[in-house]
């Protein structure tokens, strides 16, 4: 059985946040090398979505089981030239893994809570999600009641109302870059071009930025934008974004000078070029222009938390435009988000070798890990404080109800149902192996016994990766009520 470890880290991370006095009677002495989370300036999660009734209905497999908070495998199914099948196995570590029974509750107070509180002290923070059309990311940014988008603005505007923050204001900008050019989603996609000034900066000229006073006010904003956005139907996807959008969430002090920035990113579905299932020039165009720009993004946040001299900022007018959002007091959380089925093993090693170029983490025991725990950036005086105070009531943990029981009945179900098809499928290859042993000559039967070892040595290592999904989610469900 082949197995690859995990890519190799070489360096540790850098460009670390400004911190006031107070915050160094409060970290932790660490040996060279280490970083906590306070010091931590990108972060990169992955979520994994549960399987759906289709994949399940035609018996697909979940191969990317979890081995711990921050580590997950991949038990990718594979067939030799001579149609010997086998499993190529492989091991990622990220800040954070999120199973598929992880709420966008509890992904929210892991990786964009912080950067709210970031902007809140005058930073610039940069949330996206990255992964194959159809692994989850609307889900996750977009969903109407628990996405990402919804539950930062929540925490906005509560913030807003608080006496420390009330004179400052929210403004709203939402464009696109479709092959190259910026179209300004909430002004009639009026074309727009990014500036460079003496100092580095770049400003986008033409980008009509919105006051908003409310939530509603900001999804009515959001959903608008988004019926302007390019899309184009693909293999994989129907409605498959073409662009990458960009939502920019600014706080403006009175006189209309910037006090803090945040930028939700939702890229262009990354599918490969076979997957587009067209051979039409203006597919492969954007195909071509969405992985020249991803690329430009890997590089320049991995050169970034490389503390290279340079990043290729100018590799493409996504990085370029996000630059002043990278340097500086600034915080960036990636999350990659990955489908667990087997035929679907290609898109999620693509989208973990993505994400794992980006840190390459060297497992749990890397230096860099020893910190990190689940908390939010370190306080810099009195403004953050007024923060935390403001969130106090939501760090609690959730209390168990009916709802997540369900959950986790019908997740125990589709476990049980998985083992059953299992078991027949083993039942079969007896029944099958037997008739054989009794008709063929022995010369097949040598053949025949071959295939017969080789299909149970697969049927075990699934039957393994079924008990190994099942112990890991028992083992999170007592720690999580342990915590209650």
């Amino acid at each position: 059985m082949k197995k690859t470890p995990s890519s190799i880290n070489r360096t540790r991370n850098s460009l670390l946040f400004k911190r006031s006095p107070v915050d160094n009677n409060h970290l932790a002495r660490s040996e060279p090398g280490t970083r906590s989370i306070q010091e931590q300036k990108i972060k990169v999660c992955v979520r994994k979505r549960p399987l759906s009734k289709r994949e399940i209905a035609i018996n697909e497999l979940d191969i990317a089981p979890l081995s711990g908070t921050r580590s997950i495998e991949i038990h990718a199914p594979k067939q030799k030239v001579d149609l010997t099948k086998y499993t190529d196995q492989h091991s990622f570590t990220f800040d954070q893994v999120f199973d598929a029974s992880t709420s966008n509750r509890t992904i929210y107070q892991k990786t964009t809570k912080p950067l709210i509180d970031h902007m809140f002290q005058g930073g610039k923070a940069t949330c996206f999600a990255y992964g194959q059309t159809g692994s989850g990311k609307t889900y996750t940014m977009l969903d109407s009641k628990h996405g990402l988008y919804v539950q930062a603005t929540s925490d906005i505007f509560r913030l807003l109302n608080t006496p420390e923050y009330n004179k400052l204001e929210a403004w709203v900008g939402y464009y696109e870059i479709y092959q190259g050019q910026l179209f300004d989603l909430l002004n009639k996609r009026r074309a727009l071009i990014p500036r460079e000034d003496g100092k580095g900066n770049v400003h986008i000229s033409g980008l009509k930025e919105h006051r908003i006073h409310s939530v509603t006010t900001m999804m009515q904003a959001f959903d608008f934008g988004n019926r302007e956005r390019t899309t184009s139907k693909t293999k994989t996807n129907d409605t498959s974004s073409r662009s990458h959008a960009i939502l920019q969430i600014l706080l403006k002090k009175p006189d209309e000078t910037m006090h803090g920035k945040l930028n939700f990113i939702d890229l262009a579905g990354s599918e490969r070029g076979t997957d587009r299932g067209s051979t039409d020039i203006k597919l492969r165009l954007e195909g071509a222009e969405i992985n020249r720009s991803l690329l430009a993004l890997k590089e320049c946040i991995r050169a970034l938390d490389k503390d290279k001299k340079h990043a290729p900022f100018r590799g493409s007018k996504l990085t370029m435009v996000l630059k002043d959002s990278f340097v500086g007091n600034s915080m960036t959380c990636m999350i990659a988000t990955i489908s667990p089925n087997n035929s679907n093993s290609d898109h999620t090693l693509n989208t973990l070798r993505y994400a794992d170029r980006v840190k390459e983490l060297r497992g749990e025991s890397d230096p860099r890990l020893s910190s990190n725990i689940d908390t939010h950036v370190a306080p810099a005086a009195q403004p953050i404080h007024s923060v935390r105070e403001v969130h106090a009531e939501e760090d609690g943990h959730e209390k168990l109800d009916k709802n997540h029981i369900r959950e986790f009945l019908h997740w125990h179900q589709v476990e049980v149902h998985g083992n059953e098809l299992q078991l027949k499928e083993a039942k079969k290859l007896i029944e099958d192996f037997s008739l054989d042993l009794e008709n063929a000559n022995l010369d097949m039967i040598q053949y025949k016994y071959t295939k017969y070892k080789q299909t149970l040595e697969d049927l075990l290592h699934r039957k393994v990766c079924f008990i190994e999904n099942l112990k890991n989610r028992i083992k999170k469900e007592l720690v999580d009520e342990q915590e209650l």
